[in-house]
């Protein structure tokens, strides 16, 4: 029978370390479980930080986008005002009465060194308004200014050819010159 009590002994303990392993076992599943479900919800967190980051980021760059486009539009409408500005004033130049005219040109050409023989060009259109001014720019100014058959390649004023240099009075030319040096100032004063 001793076999039978060593039999029932062997049993009893192997049942018993079974259900120690088993309980090991089982308690050591339940960590890896736990460590899994801490990685997944660790991982989760990063995902949705992640995702929140990012959404912040393309709701903030849509922000600046819409603001530089609402800048550009802005800065359109007030260089279309400043165009508009320049070009009334080109086209008041250009539909100066004559006699306002005749003193326009006269200045103009006053405030540079001429010889006073220099042949005046300007454009098909306006030959015959500069035929009548040239008689008497030439007596204001005692000088012998000719007007010349060939046409200037410009929409108004004119060119005057000498010897050595030519002039531009294309008026278009000169309100470039006048927007250039005052356009920040105008525009400082328009969109106050």
């Amino acid at each position: 029978m001793e076999k039978k009590n060593l039999t029932d002994y062997i049993v009893s303990k192997g049942k018993e370390e079974a259900k120690q392993i088993k309980a090991e076992a089982d308690k050591a599943a339940l960590k890896v479980e736990r460590d899994i479900l801490n990685k997944a919800e660790e991982e989760a967190k990063r995902i949705i930080l992640s995702v929140s980051t990012e959404a912040d980021y393309k709701v903030s760059t849509l922000e600046m986008t819409q603001e530089i486009e609402r800048r550009k539009a802005l800065l359109r409408a007030k260089s279309e005002v400043i165009n508009e500005v320049f070009q009334q004033a080109y086209q008041k130049i250009k539909n100066l009465p004559d006699k306002e005219f005749l003193s326009l040109i006269i200045s103009l050409i006053k405030k540079e060194k001429y010889a006073g023989s220099e042949e005046i060009m300007v454009n098909k259109e306006e030959f015959n308004k500069y035929e009548a001014l040239i008689p008497k720019i030439n007596q204001e100014l005692k000088t012998e200014f000719k007007l010349s058959k060939k046409p200037a390649l410009i929409d108004s004023g004119f060119l005057m050819v000498g010897k050595y240099y030519d002039l531009n009075f294309d008026f278009m030319e000169l309100i470039n010159e006048v927007r250039r040096e005052y356009e920040s100032k105008l525009s400082e004063e328009l969109f106050k």
